[in-house]
């Protein structure tokens, strides 16, 4: 599947958890509503009232309450909480006598239970219990508060139960979408890293990792045009190694490859480090030095013979000696183009084997040795 793809259906999930989020939001409002709806009619219908002497006795009780309890208001008063409902008393008698003895209310207590009135049914009712005193605070009775919240603590439950069921809904989908973005990250980071290596390969060899020869003559085209522009004056030295065919017929191919892989830290380390180093070919090596006069660069050369002569090849208990010749040609304002640059290079390296190999041989405008060699310039 491609990334495009890839986005097309996160976009896709996303428009789908959307839509079942909103559902689901349409549902807790529905419940809200509904629970509203239920509070106002809570609200306008009656409560129970009721009080209590010391002893537990009805003193007296509102025709709401009565109906509930299935009694009569007559048949409550003077009677105790176990005489007239024996069925909850238990639950009922804790709360008035914790009541009578501190002094303090007790409120929001809930009892479920069927009434007389509505058998089959089981109601939730909440109680809350107040002290009524004397002026001396005197406890001498309990006011009691009744409601029928059975509709309110469904429509708790409701919402409870809504707002979870989308709860896990959104973690669900976000575990979800989770695990997608880290797939595509995933598949981006390697589209990255193949097209970093796609390019990387594109301007580099295979190897000695160093700039291959189109790059290396992007930025001697770079520096040619900034030397037109700014009058700087650069340098390029064309490196040809000495005694490699050697090496190649005597020990093989893998053997030179070997020695190319060697030969190229070698060179970046003696080199400056704004310096550009890259294979041109075979054995051929280019190093551009930048913003870098003749005498610096020739010093430069100098070092490049001095550290390839002192380095040794080992190949299968055979150690070799090796030189490099090199050709040195200055990068100005005047100079025509890229080509002519490493056509003056190559011939300077040519010179440089043909007085003595591993030597530098610096081609100047009015080298008519040169010249004479490898034709014009």
């Amino acid at each position: 599947m491609t990334v495009r793809e890839k986005c097309e259906d996160i976009r896709k999930t996303k428009e789908q958890l959307i839509y079942e989020l909103q559902s689901l939001r349409n549902k807790i409002a529905d419940s809200d509503r509904l629970l509203n709806d239920r509070l106002i009619i809570y609200k306008e219908a009656p409560i129970g009232l009721c009080v209590f002497d010391v002893n537990l006795r009805f003193m007296h009780i509102n025709n709401w309450l009565a109906a509930i309890n299935g009694v009569s208001v007559e048949e409550h008063l003077g009677r105790t909480v176990l005489e007239v409902l024996p069925n909850v008393a238990l639950g009922i008698e804790p709360q008035l006598r914790h009541v009578i003895d501190t002094g303090k209310p007790i409120l929001g207590g809930t009892i479920e239970a069927e009434t007389p009135a509505q058998p089959g049914i089981r109601k939730i009712f909440q109680h809350n219990y107040y002290p009524l005193k004397s002026d001396d605070s005197t406890v001498v009775g309990v006011s009691c508060v009744v409601e029928d919240v059975t509709v309110r603590k469904q429509a708790d439950d409701e919402a409870r139960k809504a707002r979870n069921e989308l709860e896990l809904r959104v973690e669900e989908r976000t575990r979800e979408i989770s695990a997608v973005n880290a797939q595509l990250l995933a598949e981006i980071t390697e589209r990255k890293r193949a097209e970093e290596a796609l390019s990387f390969h594109a301007t580099h060899d295979a190897l000695t990792l160093l700039i291959n020869r189109r790059e290396f003559e992007r930025r001697v085209g770079r520096v040619l045009d900034t030397a037109r522009k700014r009058q700087d004056e650069h340098a390029l030295c064309y490196l040809d190694l000495d005694q490699f065919k050697v090496i190649n017929d005597t020990c093989g191919h893998v053997a030179g490859d070997e020695l190319l892989r060697q030969l190229g830290p070698l060179l970046q380390a003696t080199v400056r480090k704004r310096d550009t180093l890259g294979r041109l070919g075979g054995d051929e090596f280019g190093i551009l030095m930048e913003h870098c006069t003749l005498p610096q660069a020739r010093r430069v050369a100098n070092n490049l013979c001095m550290a390839v002569k002192g380095f040794r090849f080992v190949w299968e208990k055979q150690v070799f000696h090796i030189g490099v010749s090199i050709g040195l040609v200055p990068v100005t304002a005047s100079s025509e183009s890229v080509a002519n640059v490493l056509s003056a290079a190559d011939s300077a390296c040519y010179a440089a084997k043909d007085n003595g190999r591993n030597r530098v041989h610096i081609c100047h405008p009015d080298d008519t040795e040169l010249a004479r060699r490898f034709g014009h310039l």
